[in-house]
């Protein structure tokens, strides 16, 4: 067995090229391996070579290279990791306040600071909206259109920026009335989308490395967040 190189820029300046019949890549959480695979995958086929990609994770780095059918992977590739999450987040705000804890637990587990960071993207105009239009998208949520519309009221008062904004709900001071706010905003996501409010959420998470896109994180990383955020969400005690 060959070492050619001990991280993914040494490996890159080395000039390797995949020409073994059997290369094995390992690393730890978040050292590269993913981004590796990718470049090696839009690399290979310029050398008159066919690629393969096989996942594990429906969170792979193989997407926008035009691999098509040799693209195999494991799981819905449309749950990106960012949905997941809204999802976990939305249902555990309108069901159990201990499943919310759970989740910056789940980041602090993962070796993230217990926080989430909303970046509410708005639309450059406000677009005007009507009471009834509110009503009826408050219709298949728990909570009522009061609680809608008292949202659309704060964020449109608010100052539009597009700075990430973060949210520990295991911290005694969640609840207050920003980050309660932020907690909203993903409950009722798409709500707001539909009537003009926002175009998006964003979120974010942070290490002692700094804070990155969520999906910026390691597939492995992604895959370990949004399956115990998943499970702490969703699960109950028996």
């Amino acid at each position: 067995m060959q070492i050619f190189a001990t991280s993914y820029s040494l490996l890159k300046e080395s000039g390797w090229h995949p020409a073994d019949p059997l290369t094995l890549v390992a690393g730890e959480n978040g050292c590269g391996k993913s981004s590796f695979l990718r470049d090696v995958a839009g690399r290979y086929p310029r050398h008159q070579n066919r690629v393969l990609a096989v996942s594990g994770t429906a969170f792979h780095r193989f997407a926008g290279l035009g691999l098509g059918k040799n693209l195999l992977v494991s799981g819905v590739s449309s749950s990106r990791p960012e949905a997941v999450l809204k999802r976990a987040i939305a249902h555990a705000i309108g069901t159990d306040e201990i499943q919310l804890r759970n989740l910056s637990r789940v980041l602090r587990h993962c070796g993230y600071w217990p926080t989430i960071g909303i970046q509410i993207i708005a639309p450059r105009k406000r677009m005007p909206f009507r009471n009834e239009d509110v009503v009826a998208e408050a219709g298949p949520n728990g909570r009522g259109s009061d609680d809608l519309l008292s949202l659309i009221v704060r964020l449109q008062t608010r100052p539009m920026t597009q700075e990430v904004e973060w949210i520990d709900f295991d911290s005694h001071h969640y609840g207050q009335s920003i980050q309660g706010n932020l907690a909203d905003v993903v409950y009722w996501e798409r709500a707001l989308k539909r009537l003009g409010v926002i175009n998006t959420v964003r979120l974010h998470i942070q290490s002692s490395r700094g804070s990155i896109p969520l999906a910026g994180a390691s597939s492995g990383e992604l895959s370990l967040i949004t399956s115990m955020a998943f499970i702490s969400a969703y699960a109950k005690d028996t």
